[in-house]
């Protein structure tokens, strides 16, 4: 995966810190782990995501998104900042 910098907001977390989000644009935001662990819980959805490096997931719009770091991480949120290499 490619990503165009311009596009995209890159949070550092370290170990239990927490980032809370709701999409209310257009698009639904991607959350991209670039290192670390992720555990993100999306209100209204039963199922908790857990990320690792390389691991993407897309968060639903008008939906609360609870992301935090099981260990020092780094990801990129945005919604159209990850391209797929062919």
């Amino acid at each position: 995966m490619n990503l165009n910098a311009e596009k995209c907001v890159r949070f550092n977390l370290k170990y239990r810190n927490i980032v809370s989000i709701t999409p209310n644009g257009a698009e639904p935001l991607i959350v991209y782990c670039e290192q670390g662990v992720l555990w993100i819980t999306i209100a209204g959805i039963a199922r908790d995501i857990v990320l690792k490096r390389g691991e993407s997931a897309v968060l639903p719009l008008r939906h609360l998104a609870v992301i935090q770091a099981l260990d020092a991480a780094t990801f990129v949120l945005k919604d159209d900042c990850l391209d797929i290499a062919a």
